[in-house]
């Protein structure tokens, strides 16, 4: 099984300039994966789209990371209960639920106890008896989990920041990607493979 995985590749270009030298790159980990970012644009304009990248980024991470203690996400998995979420998160657990009735079920967020059980190889039946996404309680002001759920939003949450990176680039920036790369569930070429867990505890390797 792996730790990481790649999930945001996006090269921009500034809209109707002409090509500017070496483009600005970086690379770094967000949510726990693998991300980079090509920049082709005036210095002093690159430079700002970087750090509203980078800032983007450091807010999803602040909502959504399994990896970051006091995540709204952790904060929630921790005490089974989180106050008055962020209108992102709700927007995305919104999401969440229509992509699990989308499924009939097999997208759920609910499996990360699962996902921690199969990780280390120990019995999975307990942990397979806490999911249930229409377990969870979910209002404009509270989510509220049952005892011993946990949820994990990493392929979404993803999915979601490499959307916000991409919109940036084409839009309050005035550049475009070329290409932007925002199917966080495909593996990128290079990218190792992923590993999944279905509800049942099976691994699902992805090649």
């Amino acid at each position: 099984m792996i730790s990481r995985r790649r999930f945001l590749s996006i090269a921009a270009a500034a809209v109707g300039t002409p090509a500017f030298g070496a483009p600005l790159r970086w690379r770094d980990v967000a949510l726990g994966a693998e991300a980079s970012l090509t920049i082709h644009a005036p210095p002093a304009q690159a430079e700002h789209a970087l750090r509203e990248v980078r800032a983007l980024l450091r807010r999803v991470e602040t909502l959504f990371s399994l990896f970051d203690p006091a995540s709204d996400l952790a904060m929630l998995n921790q005490r089974g209960l989180l106050a008055n979420p962020a209108p992102e998160f709700a927007q995305l657990l919104s999401l969440a639920d229509r992509v699990h009735r989308a499924t009939g079920g097999i997208f759920d967020p609910t499996i990360q106890p699962l996902w921690l059980a199969v990780s280390r190889q120990e019995p999975v039946a307990q942990a397979q008896g806490l999911i249930g996404w229409a377990r969870t309680r979910r209002t404009p002001h509270r989510v509220a989990l049952e005892p011993g759920q946990a949820l994990t939003l990493n392929g979404i949450a993803q999915g979601y920041a490499t959307d916000l990176v991409a919109d940036a680039a084409s839009t309050a920036f005035c550049m475009m990607p070329v290409p932007a790369i925002r199917n966080a569930l495909s593996k990128l070429p290079g990218a190792p493979d992923a590993t999944l867990v279905d509800t049942r505890g099976q691994v699902v390797s992805l090649s």
